[in-house]
């Protein structure tokens, strides 16, 4: 009887995506068991119907806490609740960016960028998209994707696709290839109702010597101003040579 009366618990899964129903173990009297929500009230409509109560989601994203009291006519009724939190809908979204990692890296390097946490969040999807690239790659009308031999595309470190990576973790490695180009990396987060977007980073590939295409570190260049505007210089023809100096975005923060 103390088993029964201290013991109980509320099951159903974590995730409510829509509709679903949550039960009251250990056979607890149905009469004298009283469920109710303590959390997220405007999160769901919900019907009881003795041990189970059946939760219906609103048009929002959050966390709900079930809560029961329950016993029967020899034990009683429990004085602390037991209670049950899930998650209903996708994730919340979040507005943040996709953080670390340059806008313009060099071939053959790698990155690591991360996303804060999200709540409600099971897992991270990241996806690379390709803009266009500089490397000889060429797309038939049948959509395969021909490349000269020796490329190697941008791809997650931890699963050595070039397309797509799935994980727990908040962060992803990205080895950058040798195939200069523009790409587009995307974030979502991601539970069993479904994904909620993060945010995308635009990404340039260069090559600093040319081969496989890409030219050199969009970012280093130099100005020849004239005729010259400065009352002072050290060139005998009047001209002289300052470095390009990109406000923001995209060549700030290149390695």
């Amino acid at each position: 009887c103390l088993n029964f009366c201290s013991d109980a618990k509320i099951t159903g899964s974590d995730y409510l995506c829509g509709s679903g129903v949550y039960n009251v173990t250990n056979e607890a009297n149905p009469v004298n068991t009283i469920l109710s929500i303590t959390e997220g009230n405007n999160l769901v409509n919900f019907t009881t119907n003795g041990n189970q109560i059946t939760l219906n989601q609103t048009n929002q994203s959050g966390y709900v806490t079930i809560s029961v009291v329950y016993g029967n006519d020899r034990c009683g009724t429990t004085t602390t609740p037991v209670l049950k939190r899930i998650w209903v809908g996708t994730p919340q979204y979040v507005s943040q960016p996709i953080a670390n990692g340059y806008d313009n890296v060099p071939i053959n390097s790698t990155s690591t960028l991360n996303v804060q946490p999200v709540p409600g969040a099971q897992e991270y999807y990241w996806w690379l998209v390709e803009i266009s690239n500089t490397c000889g790659c060429t797309t038939n009308s049948d959509g395969l994707t021909l490349c000269p031999s020796g490329t190697i595309k941008p791809k997650f470190t931890a699963n050595n696709s070039t397309s797509s990576y799935t994980s727990t973790s908040t962060s992803v490695n990205i080895n950058w290839g040798n195939c200069a180009g523009n790409y587009v990396l995307n974030c979502a987060s991601k539970n069993p109702c479904g994904l909620t977007g993060i945010n995308y980073k635009a990404v340039n590939v260069y090559s600093t010597s040319g081969v496989g295409g890409g030219g050199e570190n969009p970012c280093e260049g130099q100005l020849a101003i004239y005729p010259n505007p400065v009352n002072e210089s050290n060139s005998s023809t009047g001209e002289f040579e300052v470095n390009i100096v990109y406000p923001g975005d995209p060549c700030d923060d290149y390695p």
